[in-house]
């Protein structure tokens, strides 16, 4: 169960997501489906891959758009263990090594955390697509979340990569 002060906005839930990834055709944009189609294989029929499945020389174009993020469990937060440089550049400031409880912009806050949170809960990839502007920032891109479990069961660290939409 999410707390409810970990919710994100419900208007911006409802239209962006996160939603449940059945299939590559999900994702609007190439990158994103060949992305899905690169970690789909390499789960070869396991529920979840860990951190060390994951091996960024294989999406290098798109390191600047990656985040990686800590699980904590009892209460449930978040570290930004890895922020990709199009983050610092868009946000404005580095996250890399923030907590989420942190974030400075109470509406972005409440987005990532409820969605990550979500992600955690049901332990299933994710996709968010947003066209929209929280806290003075332009949100316009197509994210997979990809939930990791090095030992194949508990979550314990989740994989962002988006890609910008037209």
């Amino acid at each position: 169960m999410i707390p409810e002060t970990l919710l994100p906005p419900e208007d911006v839930c409802r239209e962006g997501g996160p939603f449940p990834v059945e299939h590559e055709t999900d994702f609007d944009t190439e990158t994103m489906r060949g992305i899905w189609r690169l970690f789909q294989a390499k789960r070869q029929g396991r529920a979840l891959l860990g951190r060390q499945d994951i091996d960024p020389a294989e999406f290098v174009a798109l390191l600047p758009r990656v985040a990686l993020f800590d699980v904590h469990y009892d209460p449930l937060r978040f570290r930004m263990r890895l922020a990709g440089t199009n983050w610092r550049r868009d946000l404005g400031f580095e996250p890399t090594g923030m907590w989420l409880d942190d974030w400075p912009h109470e509406g972005q806050r409440r987005l990532l955390i409820g969605s990550l949170a979500q992600v955690v809960t049901s332990a299933r990839a994710s996709l968010s697509r947003r066209r929209t502007v929280i806290d003075d920032i332009t949100l316009h891109y197509e994210a997979l979340i990809l939930p990791l479990a090095a030992d194949g069961r508990v979550v314990d660290m989740l994989l962002t990569l988006s890609e910008t939409l037209p």
